[in-house]
């Protein structure tokens, strides 16, 4: 895979990722139950109080990374950026929010025994554009 390609990727990763924040954001903030699978701990997790940091929705934060590996991955293609450059602050910012998901994961089984599917799939899209950033940056 060139470095052109794994950019398109991660445009593409990161567009389901905010249409995936965006659902969780939309829940937040309208309490409504949109989107969560049966069985799934959806309410209990965006209810919680670990769901918001200084009274903003979590997944806003998400949201927002994701907006940002957009922009840096366009510049990018675009020649704007340098795309060694691009990687490693997607390889960066990535890691720092896969640290931060791994928190979350936790607060989930042990803290509140509850598992928000959507929220998982943030996580597993996250995952997959630091994997891909990696990989293009390495090779």
């Amino acid at each position: 895979m060139d470095s052109k390609t794994a950019l398109k990727i991660i445009i593409i990763l990161a567009l389901a990722g905010m249409a995936v924040d965006s659902l969780l954001t939309y829940n937040k903030i309208s309490y409504s139950r949109v989107g969560c699978p049966v069985g799934g701990g959806c309410d209990i997790v965006t209810g919680s109080i670990y769901s918001e940091f200084f009274g903003i929705p979590v997944s806003l934060f998400g949201l927002g990374t994701f907006v940002f590996f957009i922009a840096l991955a366009l510049l990018a293609l675009n020649g704007k950026f340098s795309e060694k450059n691009a990687f490693q602050l997607i390889i960066a910012i990535s890691a720092i929010g896969l640290v931060i998901a791994g928190w979350f994961v936790y607060v989930m089984v042990y803290l509140l025994n509850a598992i928000c599917p959507r929220c998982v799939l943030s996580h597993a899209i996250l995952l997959a554009i630091f994997a891909i950033s990696l990989y293009a940056f390495l090779k």
